[in-house]
């Protein structure tokens, strides 16, 4: 009942929640919006509104509200329970206000801020409605490389490797200098210092200079700029700068040389290390007692000046003609070889098949060659007669399956030899499988009254016992060929060997 005398529903005559009404109203609420939560018209709502309730009537009070500062103090967070009712923003707002003004928390926080993160809001859950003013990160030093690097100690001998060469004094790395970062606050107006910017130090390897002032890493002589564990080390090397003649003189050095032209006719290079060659050889004489040795270049020589080219190691080359190579262990040929003499004490590699990389070539072998071998296509029909008679002797021999890497040479003697082929007689009984028909083999020997090695890659044709093989030659180089062909003649002359295919040629050895 209000002044007028008016009768006023309530919750028990008429079902109209008054309390409600007001809480809302004391929210913030306007009254058509009321009117439209409680399902009433205005006027009822400014009826209840103006009625002052007794002592005895209950009150809605405001949705329980949680706010709770992190340890750190760089979040502050709140939450709602999941049976609350809606809550405007402003009284949200001006509740969290007044708590961080009680506890001294600074937050700096809009109406129009908070309802953005109240649209994530999950009642019952936590949900960050400030943070603390995060620290600029700082800048740590770092080393710049200002050189190409070779990485590792495998050199590979191309134009990477050109770039990598510096002189003495040459900058190598430089150090540059870190910034401190900027501090942060917390919540309760603390600073949050940044973490301290990283040092670090110039990778200092064998013969390079750090600074005075720390920040710049020189190389302290000529050589290779590698990375070696993590460090910048220089190999040292000898750098001649252009091409070098007779008139330098000799070129000796106690590591690496790397010439950047060609080697003229008569100059002469001695050292202990590697030697590269960028250019061309011509009639020089060049060695490395205990490295390898590259010419990048053609190698070259004339009948009465030839280029001679001595390695402890491998010898690597492009196209050889007039010269005399002596490697260590292995020669790598990357063209042919022309009027030439080669000493490896390991393998030759060449590109092609040996008919076509060597052209009147004298060979003193360690190992074998390495070369492609296809073997040709398959007669129609095998020859049923010998198309060359057999001159028999016992010669000491070499013999491996071709092309299965790496080479491994056994023992053998050849028993009979004719221009097309031979028969061998190994050192006891092989594996068939070893030596199978149609099997491809290299065979190495040694003419009577000649010094330089014949290397054959030849066809087995045919095994007539288990130690004993008849091959038939598929690659061998004109020169060696033309050495085979005139020893059998001179031997059938003298022997007086019938002619091939007579009843004499047949019988013989029967």
């Amino acid at each position: 009942m209000i002044a007028d005398g008016t009768q006023v529903p309530t919750l028990d005559d008429s079902g109209l929640d008054e309390a409600t009404i007001r809480h809302l109203s004391a929210m913030g609420w306007a009254i058509a919006q009321i009117a439209e939560c409680v399902g009433c018209d205005r006027d009822t709502v400014l009826q209840v509104l103006r009625h002052v309730p007794s002592v005895a009537e209950p009150t809605l009070r405001p949705a329980p509200l949680t706010i709770r500062l992190t340890t750190d103090a760089r979040r502050l967070r709140i939450m709602l329970p999941a049976d609350a009712a809606p809550t405007p923003t402003a009284g949200l707002l001006a509740r969290i206000q007044a708590h961080c003004a009680e506890h001294h928390i600074d937050l700096a926080l809009t109406e129009k801020e908070l309802e953005e993160r109240l649209r994530t809001c999950v009642y019952g859950a936590w949900l960050t409605i400030g943070e603390a003013t995060r620290p600029i990160p700082p800048t740590d030093e770092r080393v710049r490389v200002l050189t190409p690097v070779m990485i590792g100690q495998r050199r590979t001998r191309d134009h990477q490797s050109r770039a990598c060469l510096v002189r003495r004094g040459a900058v190598l790395a430089k150090l540059d200098a870190g910034r401190p970062g900027l501090p942060g606050r917390d919540l309760l107006g603390r600073e949050i210092l940044p973490p301290v910017p990283r040092r670090a130090s110039l990778p200092q390897g064998r013969n390079t200079l750090i600074s005075a002032d720390g920040t710049r890493l020189t190389a302290e002589c000529d050589g290779l700029v590698m990375l070696r564990r993590l460090l910048i080390e220089v190999a040292p090397l000898t750098i001649h700068e252009g091409d070098l003649t007779a008139e330098d003189g000799v070129l000796r050095a106690g590591g690496g040389v790397v010439v950047t032209g060609a080697v003229r006719e008569r100059a002469s290079i001695v050292a202990v290390g590697d030697i590269e060659i960028w250019g061309n050889v011509h009639g020089a004489q060049i060695e490395s007692t205990g490295g390898n040795l590259e010419v990048q270049g053609l190698v070259s020589g004339t009948v009465h000046l030839a280029a001679v080219l001595k390695a402890g190691r491998t010898i690597t080359c492009d196209r050889v003609r007039h010269a005399v190579l002596e490697a260590g262990t292995d020669i790598v040929v990357r063209s042919g070889v022309r009027q030439s003499r080669l000493e490896p004490n390991g393998d030759l590699y060449l590109p092609e098949a040996l008919d076509h990389a060597l052209v009147d070539v004298r060979l003193c072998l360690g190992g074998g060659v390495i070369a492609p071998a296809e073997p040709p296509a398959p007669q129609p029909e095998a020859p049923k007669e010998r198309r060359h008679s057999r001159i028999a002797l016992t010669l000491p021999a070499r013999i491996a399956v071709h092309g299965a890497l790496p080479l491994t040479f056994i023992s053998c003697v050849i028993e009979d030899l004719s221009p097309g082929g031979a028969r061998c007689r190994l050192a006891g009984p092989q594996p068939p499988e070893l030596f199978g028909p149609d099997a491809l083999a290299q065979l190495i020997f040694m003419l009577p009254g000649h010094d330089d090695q014949i290397v054959a890659i030849a066809r087995v044709a045919h095994a007539t016992a288990p130690d004993t093989i008849g091959i038939a030659f598929l690659h061998i180089t004109e020169h060696h060929a033309d050495q085979v062909m005139q020893w059998h003649i001179e031997s059938s002359r003298k022997a007086q060997t019938p002619k091939v295919g007579s009843l004499a040629d047949r019988l013989r050895g029967r």
